[in-house]
């Protein structure tokens, strides 16, 4: 499902909600360039949380800083008893998530076993942001980590 560009900010949840309620099978979500900002990432963690078939989600050169992290990382935690979310892939890149963002996505590393590939590529994440990251990798984690 490709909304690159479609300005979407205003109407996240609505469209966003309705297209991904028909949808039954695996599913890449590309939100990039739709001047997505905290508030957006708060009604989109809720979607995805209820989501069954996302996999891969790109919100690359949006406006998502420190809050819209940490609301996308709260969707993605896994919650006792509960399976893992599905999503496999998550683009962040050329953002502003900083080093408080980049350690909520850390903390997810350690606990959701489907993350294998998520990209803070732009993200002015800084040393401890790295650090954090690095102190959460798994053993199993894929090489190919994107900073």
């Amino acid at each position: 499902m490709d909304m690159t560009g479609w300005q979407l900010q205003n109407s996240l949840h609505d469209k966003l909600g309705d297209a991904m309620s028909s949808v039954k099978t695996t599913v890449e979500v590309n939100l990039s360039y739709n001047g997505i900002g905290d508030d957006e990432c708060e009604q989109l963690a809720r979607v995805i949380k209820q989501s069954k078939t996302v996999k891969r989600l790109i919100l690359e050169n949006n406006h998502i800083h420190m809050k819209g992290a940490q609301a996308l990382a709260a969707a993605l935690t896994p919650e006792t008893g509960k399976d893992d979310p599905p999503l496999e892939e998550l683009n962040l890149k050329n953002n502003g998530i900083g080093s408080e963002g980049a350690t909520a996505i850390a903390q997810v590393l350690t606990s959701n076993k489907n993350l294998k590939k998520v990209n803070l590529y732009w993200n002015n994440i800084g040393n401890s942001g790295l650090q954090a990251i690095c102190q959460n990798l798994r053993n199993d984690f894929p090489k190919d980590f994107v900073l």
